[in-house]
């Protein structure tokens, strides 16, 4: 007997027309056979749309002396499935045997998505080639071919898609200390994808390539040699090239910043109800490292590790609030910060989402240590959402906050004079500002940020020393924030006046009243409601009227005005700090001389439903982020939060 086997040659072309750039897929099916006696006719030719469908195969061979019964499957493809019906649901098996009909058996190849000559499933940087399976037939002797027939099946790729945007590869924050220079890794580890998996995606940098460099394969963002980076921020912009030559690009931040500082990550997407994989890119589709699971709510450290202090130092402030000892939990916008004030451990966890559709969000605890010494923490909060989608917030006109806020300053000569008293030393560098200059900076960008929060808020400005000046006396509240900068800049002065000799609260106190009643007036005509009533008394000094001749005797004017001004604000709702600024001022002990700015100031900064005393900013320096740290947290936009600070419960709450 002499089994022949006839040559099954088929080629099927698929085409999509989605756009020009597309390529031709073609299927190209042959058969490696012995078929010494028949010839083949024409190849059939037939066409496909990409990743639909089925393609059918025919198996067929012949016999001299009898009749093919049956067809073994030897091998099966590795780039698609066969099937015995053109739906897919009765799977061709290896080493299974199949009848014949007439000497042939039609399958049909369903490939996988996307699959062509050129995978490469061995990573070995080969393509794989054509896809193919064996077979062999059977006849009614049961005599079975001994050299199977192979089916080869060629298809050519076909551009599905252009490259992604790159994204940051561990999502994390791209931050290095001050120092690390020549090759020092930044964080930033760039990946892009082609939904074609046979394209290549090379990496460059467009922006940034003066001080960074990309290894153009890995995406990894390295130090350039011979470059040293100051403390800031560094913008860098990566392009992802295909081997497609489609191109996409995505902007990224580098943080240089002081060694002490602390930094944490959580992820939105651990929270309950998060996806359980942070995105990089807003979309349905799963990106490199969004397995299940991938993301933390807990991030853990200690805060004086790497800050350059003694042994036995201790944690004493956070936010420019004493503590206490021991084991204090500190409340934040979006999770609770646990905190042991003797060794620095710490545990931050992530409690609710951040809005991220104004930008990045950090959690910043800033705390300062019984040497003195002061840093930060800062935690990075993962979206579960795109960085990079845009979006937009409508904020009904009833939502948006409105802000009143009182400015009283002291322009006394201690403020300004040339004595060392009132001139503070920027960050060791022997450039010298006065206390009031200092004051007025910080002021500013305390107002400033006010004005980032809402588009309706009006600030009064009064300065004190030997009386009052209230700067906006008869004009009314400003309400730009340029108006309220050129008012607060008026009260500037240098030390050539020096008869500004007094620091009288109660003159200063008396136009801060007048102010808000100004603001209430104008609030009630327009039928305002939920407005926030806010303000800041900053002094250098003790006031000077607590002993005032009055009508024959001795009245302490200070006290007075100081308890009249407690009262006052408890009445209208107005929230009132008060800050002392430089290191001259403290409180006295003696009950007969009360602490004057601890009456002034009724804000609750631990959230404890108590007044905690003045804050105290001994190094003027720090005065701005001082100012800053009081300001209600914003959540993005115009959206703000109900509190007004971060807070801080104490004892063993985890």
């Amino acid at each position: 007997m002499t089994l022949l086997l006839l040559m099954a040659y088929l080629r099927y072309q698929s085409q999509t027309f989605r756009n020009a750039s597309d390529r031709v897929r073609r299927l190209f099916f042959a058969s490696n056979t012995r078929n010494d006696h028949n010839s083949l006719g024409a190849p059939k030719e037939d066409k496909i749309l990409e990743d639909t469908g089925s393609i059918p195969v025919k198996l067929s061979g012949s016999d001299k002396d009898g009749e093919v019964k049956s067809f073994l499957i030897n091998s099966l493809p590795k780039g698609g499935t066969l099937y015995l019906d053109p739906e897919g649901t009765q799977r061709v098996l290896e080493g299974f045997e199949y009848p014949a009909n007439g000497g042939e058996l039609t399958i049909y190849y369903i490939p996988d998505e996307n699959w062509n000559d050129n995978w490469d499933t061995n990573e070995d940087g080969q393509p794989d080639g054509p896809d193919s399976f064996l077979y062999s037939a059977r006849d009614n002797n049961n005599a079975l071919d001994p050299t199977p027939a192979k089916v080869t099946i060629s298809i050519d790729p076909l551009q599905d898609g252009p490259v992604t945007p790159p994204i940051d590869k561990d999502g994390q924050a791209n931050q290095m200390i001050f120092g690390e220079t020549d090759g020092a890794y930044t964080g930033l580890t760039a990946k892009a994808t082609d939904p074609d998996p046979e394209d290549k995606v090379k990496y460059s940098l467009i922006l940034g390539g003066d001080k960074f460099e990309i290894d153009e394969v890995t995406g990894r963002v390295t130090v350039k040699a011979g470059v040293e980076l100051d403390e800031g921020d560094y913008k860098v912009t990566v392009q992802a090239t295909s081997d497609d030559t489609s191109t996409a690009s995505s902007d990224f931040q580098i943080t240089v910043v002081d060694g002490s500082v602390d930094g944490a990550i959580v992820h939105e997407s651990a929270l309950n109800g998060g996806s359980g994989k942070p995105e990089s890119a807003f979309d349905d589709n799963p990106e490199p490292g969004q397995e299940p699971g991938v993301g933390v709510t807990t991030a853990t450290g200690n805060l004086l590790e790497n800050d350059n202090v003694d042994n036995g130092t201790t944690i004493t402030q956070i936010n420019g609030q004493s503590i206490g000892t021991g084991i204090v939990t500190i409340k934040g916008n979006y999770g609770d910060l646990t905190l042991d004030t003797d060794t620095g451990e710490y545990t931050y966890t992530l409690d609710k989402n951040a809005d991220h559709s104004s930008g990045d969000i950090n959690e910043v605890f800033s705390y300062t240590t019984s040497e003195g010494t002061s840093s930060r923490l800062e935690v990075t909060i993962v979206d579960d959402e795109s960085v990079s989608r845009d979006q937009q917030v409508d904020i009904p006109a009833g939502e948006e906050p409105i802000y009143r806020v009182a400015i009283i300053l002291d322009t006394s000569n201690s403020m300004v004079a040339v004595n060392g008293n009132g001139e503070v030393e920027l960050d060791d560098n022997e450039t010298y500002q006065t206390r009031l200059e200092i004051a007025i900076q910080g002021v500013s960008s305390l107002l400033e940020k006010y004005y980032q929060q809402s588009t309706n808020v009006e600030v009064s400005i009064i300065g004190f020393d030997k009386g009052s000046n209230f700067v906006d006396k008869g004009e009314g509240p400003a309400d730009t924030l340029d108006e309220a900068i050129n008012r607060l800049n008026s009260l500037y002065r240098d030390s050539t006046n020096q008869d500004q000799n007094k620091t009288e609260y109660s003159s200063g106190l008396k136009d801060g009243k007048a102010a808000f009643e100004e603001m209430f007036l104008k609030d009630q005509s327009e039928g305002l409601t939920d407005v926030e009533y806010i303000s800041y008394f900053l002094s250098d000094g003790l006031p000077t009227d607590k002993n005032v001749e009055v009508d024959g005797k001795d009245e302490n004017l200070a006290l007075q005005e100081t308890e009249a001004w407690k009262e006052y604000t408890k009445n209208k709702n107005i929230t009132s700090f008060s800050v002392a600024v430089g290191s001259s001022i403290a409180a006295p002990a003696s009950d007969t001389d009360p602490s004057y700015l601890d009456i002034i100031h009724n804000a609750d900064l631990l959230g404890s439903g108590t007044a905690q005393d003045t804050i105290v900013v001994a190094d003027p320096n720090k005065l701005e982020q001082e100012l800053l740290n009081t300001i209600p947290n914003s959540y993005g936009g115009n959206l703000v939060s109900d509190g007004r600070v971060n807070t801080i419960d104490f004892g063993n709450v985890i």
